[in-house]
């Protein structure tokens, strides 16, 4: 039989679909994350499928053959339902696996139930073959058959698969632009029409030209463009970040090449600073939050009371704090973190071995990756506490002394005076009164006696003079 226009149309499209799912495929190979892709690739090679298979079922005049054509044309049919729920849901991004979950195994005992039968699953009994002249002239094969009890059970499960076509495009209706959801309804109204009049057809039990896969000729087209588009606008948007992700990687690699200067910069700061610690004798510990110790040197290990700085690392600077100073201690690091700072800070430690440690302490807060952290310095102030008792101790001394001093002086003076008083001011007394006598008489009642008296006074006033002065000040001492 010579091919004519509607069955030479079969035969295009089924080139058409071959020619899309190799397209699609390669487009999936190129691209492993386009699921879009690969699924609709499957969908055309099962349409191209099932139009070469209609096309020799409508030439074929052997019953035989007609019962093959028509079961592989079925199959597919049933495949065709699957991929098309697995499509959408790669092109809206949707998760299907519960309703391909239910479908699969329905469909499968359908298609195996096609398969395993005498005669397709629309037909309980074929009578035979027979020619149909169509309306333009063109003639056709067709089975003369009886319909099968099992066509309103595949009726409902096409039913059951035509809801989940739209309750996938409803759900993913956000992951598509308006034209694509638009399009894409279209596409599946058209294979749900096809669907729908084949199912009446069937159940009528009336010959009818199979125009399903002319509506997936039609979704093929439209989806092809639509994925097309997409993918070209998804191309261009993935170049875009790419290179927006090369800038990104370069810079970040600039500024990791600069973070590894930085960081060996602060490194060998951090090793000469270390080493002038160490130089100096000073403890240095570097505290989180809580008070624990994340970093310490030998010194201040040591200073504490344990050997190594192992021993240390972790725990809390209050586990060796005196314990009339842990309060304090608790709210000078408060104090340091809220300042930023602390300078001169006297806390005294309680080491390993039971002894008071008093600690002069200067401390910074810095920023680091892994939150806030104080800087400290530790200096052992006993020594310089032992000299402060001492110059106490001699203040002490010396003002002891200066009391008595002043006590002495004191009481020399007194004796001083009471000497001034009680010989030479008597001394001189007498030698005043002796001295106004005569001054009272004329100078011829003078007498030598009176004369060498007041001479006498006045040499034990020199007398009693030149002792006290000697007492005063020994000139053997200058």
């Amino acid at each position: 039989m010579t091919p004519g226009l509607f069955t030479s149309a079969l035969l295009l499209m089924s080139g058409i679909a071959f020619v899309y799912a190799l397209t699609f495929l390669l487009d999936w190979l190129y691209n492993k994350l386009r699921r879009d892709s690969l699924a609709f690739s499957i969908f055309c090679l099962l349409t191209s499928i099932q139009a070469a298979t209609l096309f020799f079922e409508y030439h074929t005049s052997s019953v035989g053959a007609y019962i093959i054509l028509s079961k592989i044309e079925y199959g597919v049919v049933f495949l065709i339902s699957l991929s098309m729920v697995w499509f959408l849901a790669a092109l809206t991004q949707v998760n299907a696996r519960w309703w391909l979950i239910i479908l699969t195994p329905i469909i499968g005992i359908l298609f195996a139930y096609n398969f395993l039968s005498h005669y397709p699953i629309n037909a309980s009994e074929i009578y035979g073959i027979k020619a149909i002249m169509l309306p333009w002239g063109e003639q056709v094969t067709a089975a003369d058959y009886k319909v099968s009890w099992i066509v309103p059970i595949v009726a409902i499960v096409l039913l059951l698969v035509i809801i989940s076509y739209f309750v996938i495009c409803f759900l993913g209706r956000k992951s598509l632009g308006t034209i694509e959801l638009l399009v894409l309804i279209v596409c599946v109204g058209m294979c749900v029409a096809a669907a729908i009049s084949r199912i009446v057809f069937e159940l009528k039990a009336t010959h009818f030209l199979v125009i399903g896969p002319f509506g997936r000729l039609g979704l093929m087209l439209l989806m092809g463009t639509m994925l097309s588009m997409r993918h070209g606008h998804q191309s261009r948007e993935l170049a875009a970040s790419n290179i927006a992700l090369t800038e990104e990687i370069e810079n970040r690699r600039s500024a990791e090449n600069d973070r590894k200067r930085v960081e060996e910069a602060m490194r060998e700061s951090e090793e000469r600073y270390r080493a002038v610690i160490e130089a100096t004798d000073t403890g240095f510990v570097a505290l989180d939050e809580q008070g624990r110790v994340l970093n310490a040197n030998l010194n201040y290990a040591q200073m504490v009371g344990y050997p190594s700085v192992d021993k240390i690392i972790g725990r809390q600077i209050m586990e060796w704090t005196a314990p009339y100073d842990i309060e304090r201690n608790h709210k000078e690091v408060g104090k340091c973190f809220e300042k930023g700072s602390v300078r001169g800070l006297e806390i005294d430690y309680k080491r390993a071995d039971g002894t008071i440690v008093p600690i002069e302490i200067n401390a910074n807060v810095v920023q680091t990756n892994n939150g806030m952290v104080i800087l400290t310095l530790c200096r052992d102030i006993t020594e310089r506490k032992r000299a402060q008792q001492k110059i106490l101790a001699y203040q002490k001394q010396l003002k002891l002394l200066a009391a008595q001093l002043t006590a002495v002086s004191e009481k020399e003076r007194r004796s001083i005076a009471s000497e001034i008083h009680d010989e030479i001011s008597q001394t001189l007394a007498m030698a005043k009164n002796k001295l106004d006598v005569l001054r009272s008489s004329p100078p011829s009642e003078w007498s030598s006696a009176e004369m060498e008296q007041i001479s006498s006074y006045i040499k034990k006033v020199l007398q009693e003079t030149r002792t006290l002065t000697f007492e005063l000040s020994n000139p053997i001492l200058y």
